[in-house]
């Protein structure tokens, strides 16, 4: 089998082009049925993508090909959290042998786990296929909608001519920027749990949800955060608990909206197995 080039060709194949603008004349606006519990707004997950546009692609004979070829974790200046920075080459197919790519997308998400992988290909899958067949799902990422406060000022390029030097005036007092609202809140569930405080994180989380200092892409994150952070106390809980505390801990895990559904059902059922060993411990003597 002849190896998949490595470089963009300059025409796609005819078949897959046809095949792109099938699917593109058949998609329909994707409901945001998926509701975030904690920013109270809803989004179109990656499943909902798959479950409207795979029939549509299958019908089409299109599919597609995720190739990493990059990975690298950046430190986060002064805290041991870090970011997965992942390059992807994106191939499209076709059922008729066709191939055009690689496509080039890149993703940031946070390296917290082995699913921090998973979710920055199911992220990039779906901004891939948004983008190539231009399916509106009303999500607020428009940057025209968007304040301008909100973007950092070394990402702001400057379209005025050059100013002519102006005498240098007394330096203001620095005020808070989104940019820095949103570190510090970072700064703060890292802090929560590197204690290991699962009930401090969750009232970050809730104070982050119903916050107006964040635009939503920073609300996205420090969610995402928030839950990989309980996540990953929620296992320390089902290996470490005492008897005396699992109960407690059940209740408390049973109630907390700030957890991923699959991170409150595994802890539950973890901590349910504890009690029940205690139970049997107990009746035996």
């Amino acid at each position: 089998m002849d190896a998949m080039p490595t470089t963009l060709p300059a025409a796609m194949p005819p078949e897959i082009a046809a095949a792109i603008a099938e699917v593109m004349a058949n998609v329909k606006k994707l409901a945001k049925g998926d509701i975030n519990q904690y920013a109270r707004y809803n989004y179109a997950s990656i499943d909902a993508f798959l479950e409207a546009v795979g029939p549509l692609c299958a019908a089409a004979g299109l599919f597609f090909i995720l190739d990493e070829a990059e990975t690298e974790t950046v430190s986060t200046a002064g805290k041991d959290s870090s970011i997965l920075r992942v390059r992807w080459h994106v191939w499209i197919g076709h059922r008729g042998g066709g191939m055009y790519g690689p496509v080039n997308r890149s993703v940031d998400v946070q390296a917290v786990g082995a699913q921090a992988y998973g979710s920055a290909q199911s992220y990039t899958l779906k901004q891939f296929m948004r983008a190539l067949f231009q399916i509106p799902t009303g999500d607020q990422d428009d940057p025209d909608a968007l304040p301008h406060a909100v973007m950092p000022a070394q990402q702001r390029r400057q379209t005025r001519p050059a100013a002519k030097p102006q005498p240098k005036k007394p330096a203001a007092k620095p005020q808070t920027q989104g940019g820095d609202v949103f570190e510090e809140a970072r700064l703060m569930i890292e802090a929560a749990a590197d204690r290991n405080d699962h009930i401090d994180l969750a009232r970050l989380a809730d104070r982050v949800g119903r916050s107006a200092k964040f635009d939503q892409m920073q609300k996205d994150k420090l969610m995402l955060l928030c839950e990989q952070c309980l996540d990953k106390i929620a296992h320390a809980h089902i290996k470490e608990c005492k008897p005396d505390e699992a109960e407690g801990l059940r209740d408390w895990w049973k109630n907390c909206e700030a957890a991923s559904h699959a991170t409150r059902d595994h802890v539950l059922k973890g901590l349910n197995y504890v009690i029940a060993e205690n139970i049997m411990q107990a009746d035996k003597t």
